[in-house]
């Protein structure tokens, strides 16, 4: 039972850099989430646009979980004081909200999409859809697998 109740302590980085790569992309997390929360009334308008689910409602709930999945991630990342299960929710939390973005970048940039927003930050700032984003996501998905491989309390991919 304690694997879901009692909270520990983060276990320290195996290397500096994998802490500051976990800051980065909470840094870029933060900032997406509060673009899409600022004007989150549109924002499953910005998501429907994207002509890839099949109804309004279906956007609407894919814009909550997002949002929800970005929230979710941070803890991880940010190193707090969480119970194993809840440090495991929030790594899978944060992958898949990256998987998510980078798969509706390649599927934006395949469809040519006439979407006028790619919706990193809502509706809040208007980012064209682009090559860019399929970078983008493509670099945080590398930063979170670093992060990842720092942070968790296990031994490391990498020789010492």
């Amino acid at each position: 039972m304690s694997f879901f109740v009692n909270a520990t302590e983060a276990k320290h980085p195996k290397t500096k850099n994998s802490q500051v790569a976990a800051m980065i992309l909470a840094a870029f997390l933060i900032v997406m989430v509060v673009g899409q929360l600022f004007t989150y009334e549109k924002f499953a308008e910005v998501i429907n646009g994207f002509d890839f689910f099949p109804s309004k409602e279906t956007s609407t709930i894919a814009a909550a979980l997002i949002v929800i999945f970005e929230v979710a991630s941070l803890p991880f990342l940010l190193r707090m004081r969480l119970s194993p299960l809840a440090r495991v929710i929030s790594v899978v939390a944060g992958w898949l909200v990256l998987l998510f973005w980078f798969g509706m970048s390649i599927w934006l940039n395949i469809t040519f999409s006439l979407a006028p927003n790619s919706g990193v930050l809502g509706d809040t700032v208007h980012l064209p859809i682009g090559e860019w984003m399929i970078s983008f996501f493509g670099a945080l998905i590398l930063l979170d697998l670093w992060a990842c491989d720092g942070l968790w309390p296990r031994k490391s991919l990498h020789k010492k």
